[in-house]
């Protein structure tokens, strides 16, 4: 195998290189699920969806908080850095749930919406590929109703015979928990959803096209931060990164 390496450098001195890595690229595997990868881990005993991070300590967490990462979805929206809008975000699962601990960074809280258009208020959408198929996928959010109620709430679904059950319908999963945690300077969410809301992942499922952003609404206008890609900007889920369980 020959590799070729050009770099145009215009500025005067030298350039080095720390590391340089190499992918094979395919239909299931495209360049954003090497660039985006995070881990789910195994629950080991009983989560509580209640916003408090004691269960959470030994999960690694998929961060974003780059301006290369912030879109500005609106004409006089602008990001002012990580305190203004950035986040992380933890995945465990067990035979039953998958479980989400999402840290935001937010300076002020915003505007809420009724839940046809929770994307457009301060909220986290999720996107999930269970088969990889860069084809179908499941979209949710999650945020609060104007009244203030935590909601977990289905924007698209993956198609699977298992529709015709009233499984994977669109609209709130009532049967998800979630806690939205006011903390000085942003917000902690903490949500349990059933594996069957998510078919076709499964507790057996090794791994997953994904792809999560956060929704910051200011009062005045919009701006998005994601991880990996596919959701905001367009509905793609060849965009997504690729989760991990293990």
């Amino acid at each position: 195998m020959n590799i070729a390496l050009l770099v145009n450098h215009a500025a005067p001195g030298s350039v080095t290189f720390d590391h340089i890595s190499l992918y094979a690229l395919s239909e299931r595997y495209p360049a954003s699920k090497h660039l985006w990868q995070g881990v789910a881990k195994r629950a080991s005993g009983t989560i509580t969806a209640d916003g408090i991070t004691d269960e959470w300590k030994n999960v690694p967490a998929m961060k974003t908080a780059d301006r290369g990462n912030v879109v500005l979805a609106e004409k006089g929206s602008k990001w002012s850095g990580t305190d203004d809008l950035s986040a992380s975000l933890r995945i465990m699962r067990d035979r039953e749930y998958l479980y989400l601990l999402a840290e935001v960074k937010d300076s002020v809280a915003g505007k809420r919406f009724p839940f046809t258009k929770a994307w457009q208020g301060d909220s986290i959408q999720l996107a999930f590929d269970p088969l990889m198929s860069g084809q179908d996928y499941s979209d949710i959010v999650l945020a609060e109703t104007p009244e203030g109620k935590p909601v977990v709430w289905r924007y698209h679904k993956c198609w699977t015979p298992e529709l015709l059950t009233g499984i994977t319908a669109t609209g709130e999963i009532k049967s998800a928990k979630l806690a939205i945690r006011p903390v000085p300077g942003g917000r902690i969410y903490e949500a349990a959803i059933p594996l069957r809301e998510l078919h076709p992942l499964t507790a057996e499922s090794k791994e997953c096209g994904f792809s999560f952003l956060v929704n910051d609404h200011d009062g005045q206008n919009r701006k998005f931060i994601e991880w990996a890609s596919g959701i905001g900007k367009k509905r793609d889920p060849k965009q997504y990164g690729l989760l991990l369980f293990e």
